[in-house]
């Protein structure tokens, strides 16, 4: 069930942010391709899944998989940009809304 709803959050951050699984799963540090990424992490985490499983799911789909570290601060940067920055929350709104579970 958890597998589902990681690919169906992975999914919905590549929709709104209109870019490939293979970029929001990659080490890149563009800041677009970040965000989508730590957005992912974030919205994961607060399922709550645990940073092991993300782990796993990202290795099922992708070559790249990142260390417990980045998946973490990841997870804290969006809660700090959700005090920040308002349309960080419009932005995880809309891929939850993506997502029917």
């Amino acid at each position: 069930m958890k597998k589902k709803i990681f690919l169906d959050y992975l999914d919905a951050v590549c929709s709104v942010y209109d870019i490939s699984r293979a970029d929001v799963l990659s080490n890149n540090k563009k800041k677009e391709l970040s965000e989508a990424r730590h957005c992912l992490y974030y919205l994961c985490r607060m399922r709550p899944m645990r940073v092991t499983d993300i782990q796993k799911y990202i290795s099922e789909v992708s070559e790249y998989v990142p260390s417990h570290v980045p998946i973490i601060r990841g997870v804290n940067r969006v809660k700090q940009l959700l005090e920040e920055d308002r349309d960080v929350a419009v932005i995880l709104e809309r891929i939850k809304n993506k997502v029917f579970i």
